[in-house]
């Protein structure tokens, strides 16, 4: 599993356009924004690591997120943490081609690509997908809420999905939120991890998980 970790953290730094580092077992991404000023990604750390990962999360806006199921020395290392996310999915599906959607705005910037439907004038769905080697990592898939229930989540992962494939890539990855998670089953998506973030005390209110996306009911 850790080389698909990996590839996913590649990817999922390279659709922030934020450098990714190594840290210990850890990534390490400077993420800088109003939720986040680091966040480590960690796939089943054993409790020495968990405990000096936890050290380092020392304030609110330093983020740890583990991958799969802590056991119960990793669990207490962890409970002197604050959950800042519900319990995602770490999800992966085989790509394939698919035909082309015209009413799908592709941008590109070197590996990175956001795809965006409008509908009147509004934007009603996006996301963007990065590449890491011959995985593609799929990031905030997103649907306005006026604009659910007609299936332009399902179009924006079709388009991107598309457009990795045009670049090389056979597997996506992603994070799932609770509802994303319902979208990416039906489309063919399988489960492969749970996904939790933490952060040190102090009263900051929860961002965005890694992945979320919690926007893209179909």
């Amino acid at each position: 599993m850790s080389l698909m970790v990996d590839r996913w953290a590649e990817g999922w730094a390279a659709c922030r356009e934020k450098p990714l580092e190594r840290d210990g077992a850890a990534w390490l991404v400077r993420i800088g924004d109003e939720h986040r000023e680091v966040e480590r990604v960690v796939e089943s750390p054993s409790p020495e690591e968990a405990r000096r990962l936890v050290a380092r999360s020392d304030g609110p806006r330093r983020w740890l997120t583990v991958l799969g199921e802590p056991d119960a020395e990793v669990a207490a290392e962890l409970g002197g943490l604050r959950s800042v996310s519900r319990v995602e999915t770490m999800m992966t599906a085989r790509l394939t081609a698919m035909p082309r959607d015209r009413d799908a705005i592709l941008e590109e910037r070197g590996d990175v690509a956001t795809v965006s439907l409008m509908v009147d004038g509004v934007e009603a769905a996006r996301g963007t997908a990065g590449l890491a080697g011959d995985f593609a990592v799929l990031d905030r898939i997103s649907t306005d809420e006026r604009f659910r229930r007609r299936g332009l989540g399902r179009r924006v992962v079709d388009a991107l999905g598309d457009w990795a494939v045009s670049r090389g890539a056979d597997a996506g990855a992603l994070i799932a939120s609770p509802e994303g998670r319902a979208l990416y089953l039906r489309l063919g998506w399988a489960d492969l991890l749970p996904v939790a973030s933490y952060a040190g005390t102090g009263g900051a209110e929860a961002g965005a998980a890694p992945g979320d996306t919690s926007g893209c009911a179909a």
